[in-house]
């Protein structure tokens, strides 16, 4: 297939194309010879059943290489398209048995639907089945995944082992002796991943794409988590992990160490495909780390791509080898070459006499190419073993001496690249003068566009993992170095000519059609679309429908992008939000107390004042949990939008209250109804796969409650009690609704704030969260407009159709044009009705539970370190308006308006140094870096607090009482400000760096329930730390002791707390993102 065109046409099924191929590879395409043998078997299969008219065929087939293999197709194809059991030859797909029926006589197989059938030459065997394209896919499936198939050379003449897949699909059955899943770790082959995935040959299949660190620790805590569930605590349900070593195509390596330790901890085998290393550049048996090698040698130890034949090595060090041979020897009915051809053999046999000499020229040319092209600027990325994780390559090299024959590994022939934006990949495969096709490891050069050729119908599946559809791979083979360098270089030479042509050709068009600039670039350089029909109207989608082909053809990067400035205004207009309906309250709670219980004082309303505070956070502990497992299902967004619109009313009623029952009840409710932190945490770190831009934002979002507590304590604190604060006729004709309802403004403002805050959501937030789903109840309104909106439009088109049967064809009324709401709706609900997920998604993890996150020790440890700190936290929150409104010696005796005054003072401070701060400690010193040092300023910083009364004195009027705070100086002032702002700032610092942390040690998947999980445990520290606030205060400035020492034992304690929290965060564990 020398050009894309043909690539194209190939998977779009154009008949062009399928003419010409008279023949491909064996595993896709049917070898003429067997299509004459099949023919000629169904010719006897119809005269074995006394059907003379050979010619008119209701049967087809296809042929496997012997009995065994035959009965194995068999019962796929029972299970696969019949999906029945009562005809299986093995029902529970695990152990071989002969076929008790006799496969000569049909007779005894009259009651199938699928019957074998002795061809009596070479040992071949036809499977017969139905002739309906169901089965005949599925019949072809088997034949391509597995690689059970019968070669050219046996259907002429008409075990070592059968092609390599054939191997893999034998080691991934052996193990499957009971129920129990495979995992397949890394982005494999095309068919290992298909093999896995089909019920029919396996229990199931957990696929971890990526196969790096993130996706190690998302399989330690898949093993933990479902062991932990296990009947015996041990068992993850987990039989053998498969993996590729390097892998196709991107060529990374797997940890394969880390994995052993794994394998051995939780008891499955370590399955390994080197066939892209090749054994002579690596011995993955050393240490025990793979239990089974599975290796094609169609590949580079033919080298002539005219056999097939694959090897499988059990090593002897696994726990498990003798059953593995055991099993393998029944697999293969008592034998060790399988149903490998005698003539296939001899033809690997003979032209693998020089594999190591071809191995070793290979791997040097190709290294020497890898090099050279990873300097060129036409080149984006390359994917070879050396630039991906050579170290741990490395570790399994070949070396000389270990040999004794002085061959070294390499790094093996093969590579991939993706070409630079400017650069058509188009032009450059049609004009690179080497072999083009599928196959690798051939002593010719080989190039193909590898995901166009496996992954055609699922590009976006492939893009998800980091295999990009324009992605070219290179396989190398043994011309001269030069001469491959110099079919590249003149690829590259018409490239650069045709970028010329092209952006003058930019230019015209963009004045002719209003594509000029970066869109004009993107439209005319895919003109030539992938996908047949569409070729003429590319431009217009491109432009009218506000993408480029660039999402058609895969070319966009994987890597999420920065979002846009707006989004980033939502999430701090939500923190902002969030900071005032929670802090708003603090500044006025003690005065609230005394309005409803007339017969407390400022030194004894600190209980009640708590009691109101902490009741937000006793609602919220009881649905935070709750809330988070409705994100990870109904999405980000919608939950947000949920929380907001009930906000927005449920504050107004708070602060019209005027009993403690309701005024606890209402915020008890909103606290039931709040998600806001735990929401932000997760789809900050989901929005951008930028670190810096994620750690930005989290300082920056985070950074608002500093903003909130400048806000929410001055307007709150300026608003409450207004009549109060100012005198019976400030407020005009409102001072009597005030007087009876003196909370009723702060609670106004923050109800605005809300629905500010839905209407933000709703215009500029995206949803993060991958195919969430609508709340049920929204689901039925829309299902009842869409059934209503259906049924206008046909009673339209009714109406329509009488009409112009009658022959009025005059003007219509107003309402009798295209009912576009019905047609929408009609569509909307067949797209729901058709939408299917590809059996080749990511498959979910077990969904996240408290036990399974708490028995995740990097998630326990991060969330405990997190509670504490929040109880810390809101403590300081509580005692300090409290230690400021009491009027003994112990306080400050400031009125409520001035306490808020203060705090927002605080504000500025915080404001002033917060964000440049955290941005310079993240990049200088770390998350946990930043961790420790937020809690180990803001213990200090909190004991020295109370400080401000030896600052302030005795200036104040009523000497032992305090003061009033007219006559605050300004040192103390200044002082109480500044102390407390560098609180709120460490504080902030902490609260960041613990939400990155905490986000990357679990899955994406169950980031949602997690920080649900952290809001729940913050939410109890918060709904405990108001009242034990309050009454530590109260009990320490009661008289026992003097009340300055009462303030100062008061923070001491939050302080000691504080330092508790030091400790286990310098202990915690610091982990790479997941994904």
């Amino acid at each position: 297939m020398p050009q894309w065109s043909h690539i194209i046409g190939y998977e779009e099924g154009e008949e062009a194309v399928a003419s010409a191929l008279s023949c491909g590879y064996p595993r896709f395409v049917y070898h003429p010879y067997l299509l004459t043998l099949m023919d000629h078997a169904i010719d006897v299969y119809c005269k074995k059943e006394g059907n003379e008219k050979v010619g008119d065929h209701t049967v087809d087939c296809i042929l496997m290489p012997s009995l065994r293999a035959a009965n194995r197709c068999r019962d796929f194809i029972v299970k696969a398209a019949l999906s029945s059991t009562d005809e299986l030859i093995s029902p529970d797909n695990s152990l071989d048995v002969p076929d008790p029926c006799s496969p000569v006589d049909l007779t005894t197989q009259s009651h199938r639907r699928v019957k074998t059938m002795d061809l009596e030459v070479e040992g071949i065997h036809a499977v017969v089945f139905p002739a309906t394209t169901g089965i005949a896919i599925e019949a072809k499936s088997y034949w391509q995944h597995t690689g059970e198939i019968v070669t050219s050379r046996r259907g002429c003449d008409g075990p070592l082992r059968q092609p390599g897949c054939r191997l893999c699909w034998g080691a991934l059955k052996a193990p499957h002796r009971g129920p129990g899943s495979a995992v397949v770790y890394g982005f494999p082959y095309l068919d290992t991943l298909k093999m896995c995935g089909r019920k029919e040959l396996s229990d199931g299949v957990e696929f971890f794409g990526f196969g790096d660190e993130r996706d190690l620790n998302t399989l330690k805590f898949l093993l933990s988590s479902r062991a932990a569930s296990s009947p015996n605590k041990k068992d993850p349900g987990i039989t053998c992990l498969i993996t590729e070593f390097p892998s196709n195509p991107l060529l990374n390596i797997p940890d394969l160490v880390k994995l052993r330790e794994l394998a051995d901890e939780y008891n499955f085998l370590i399955i390994v495909d080197d066939t892209i290393g090749n054994f002579a550049n690596l011995d993955l048996l050393k240490d025990g780390c793979a239990d089974v090698i599975c290796t094609s040698l169609t590949k580079i130890f033919n080298g002539r791509g005219d056999a097939m034949a694959g090897s499988l090595i059990i090593g002897s060090a696994g726990k498990k080898s003798d059953q593995l041979k055991r099993l393998m020897q029944n697999l293969n009915g008592g034998c060790n070459h399988g149903d490998l051809y005698v003539q296939d053999a001899n033809a690997v046999s003979k032209n693998s006499e020089d594999f190591v000499e071809r191995s070793s020229r290979i791997n040097e040319t190709a290294e020497r190419l890898a090099e050279w092209l990873r300097e060129r600027e036409e080149v984006e990325v390359i994917y070879y073993p050396k630039f991906t994780q050579g170290g741990l390559y490395e570790r399994f090299m070949v070396k000389g001496e270990e040999r004794g024959d002085g061959h070294v590994g390499g790094y093996g022939g093969l590579f991939s690249i993706v070409l630079k934006n400017d650069v058509c990949e188009r032009t450059f495969y049609d004009q690179l003068e080497i072999c083009k096709g599928p196959s690798l490891g051939t002593n010719f050069t080989l190039a193909c566009p590898y995901t166009l050729l496996a992954h055609y119908h699922e590009l976006d599946f492939a893009r998800a993992y980091g295999v990009q559809p324009n992605l070219i791979r290179v396989s190398v083979g043994l011309e001269e170095y030069g001469d491959i360098k110099a079919a590249f270089e003149s690829a590259f030479d018409v490239c650069r000519k045709v970028r010329l042509e092209r952006e003058e050709a930019r230019e015209g068009l963009g004045r002719l059609g209003g594509l000029g600039g970066e869109g004009g670039r993107r439209a005319l350089r895919f003109m030539p679309v992938l996908h047949s029909g569409v070729s003429g109207s590319a431009l217009n989608l491109a432009n009218n429908n506000n993408m480029s082909t660039d999402d058609e053809i895969g070319t966009a990067k994987t890597i999420r992008p920065v979002p846009s400035n707006l989004f980033v205004f939502s999430l701090v207009l939500l923190l902002l939000t969030q900071s005032y309906l929670l802090i708003s309250p603090f500044v006025y709670s003690g005065a609230m107390a005394i309005w409803l219980r007339p017969s407390l004082d400022r030194a004894s309303a600190g209980y009640y004042a708590g009691l109101v505070a902490s009741s937000f956070m006793f609602g919220r502990t009881l649905t935070s949990y709750q809330w988070g497992k409705w994100s990870d299902v109904y999405g980000r967004r919608a939950v947000l939008l949920h929380t907001l619109a009930v906000s927005t009313v449920f504050q107004i009623f708070f602060g019209s209250s005027t009993s403690m029952t309701w005024v606890l009840f209402w915020r008890i409710s909103l606290g039931l109804f709040n998600c806001i932190p735990g929401l932000l945490k997760t789809v900050i770190s989901e929005s951008c796969d930028d670190p810096t831009w994620v750690s930005d934002t989290t300082g920056l979002v985070f950074g608002m409650w500093g903003v909130g507590f400048l806000i929410s304590p001055l307007v709150s604190g300026a608003l409450a009690d207004p009549v109060g604060q100012y005198g019976e006729g400030s407020m005009g004709f409102l001072s009597e609704p005030l007087k009876a309802h003196p909370f009723i403004l702060p609670n106004l403002f923050g109800s605005i704030c809300s629905a500010i805050g839905w209407l933000a959501v709703k215009k500029y937030f995206h949803e993060t969260l991958p195919d969430p789903i609508d709340f049920p109840w929204i689901r039925f309104y829309k299902s009842w407009r869409a059934r209503r909106a259906s049924g206008r439009a046909q009673a339209r088109y009714k109406r329509v159709n009488s009409e112009l049967e009658l022959g009025d064809l005059g003007g219509r009324g107003e309402d009798e044009g295209v009912d576009e709401e019905g047609m929408a709706a009609s569509a909307t609900l067949k797209a729901a009705a058709t939408k299917r997920k590809s059996h080749l998604s990511d498959p979910p993890l077990p969904p996240a539970t408290i036990s399974s996150l708490l028995h995740h020790p990097p998630t326990r440890a991060t969330l405990i370190v997190y509670w504490i700190f929040s109880f810390c936290i809101t403590v300081t929150d509580e005692i300090i308006p409290l230690f400021a409104l009491c009027d003994n010696r112990g306080g400050l005796s400031l009125e409520v308006h001035k306490i808020g005054l203060t705090l927002s003072s605080s504000g500025i401070v915080y404001i002033l140094i917060q964000y440049r701060m955290y941005k310079f400690f993240s990049r200088k010193i770390g998350m946990k870096g930043c961790l420790i040092l937020a809690i180990s300023f803001f213990v200090p910083a909190t004991v020295l607090i109370p400080a401000v009364l030896f600052v302030q004195g005795e200036g104040g009027e009523g000497g032992e009482k305090g003061g009033d705070t007219s006559n605050l100086t300004w040192a103390a002032f200044i002082y109480l400000a500044v102390i407390i702002g560098i609180t709120r700032a460490f504080a902030s610092m902490f609260f960041s760096s613990i939400t990155l942390m905490s986000n990357a040690t679990v899955h994406k998947s169950h980031r949602g329930t997690m920080n649900g999980l952290s809001m729940l445990g913050g939410s109890v520290a918060k709904m405990l730390a108001p009242i034990s606030a309050g009454t530590l205060f109260a009990v320490c400035v009661a008289g026992f002791i003097d009340e300055r020492v009462g303030s100062f034992l008061a923070f001491g304690l939050v302080s000691f707390a504080g330092t508790v929290c030091a400790v286990m965060a310098s202990r915690l564990q610091v982990m790479n993102e997941f994904d």
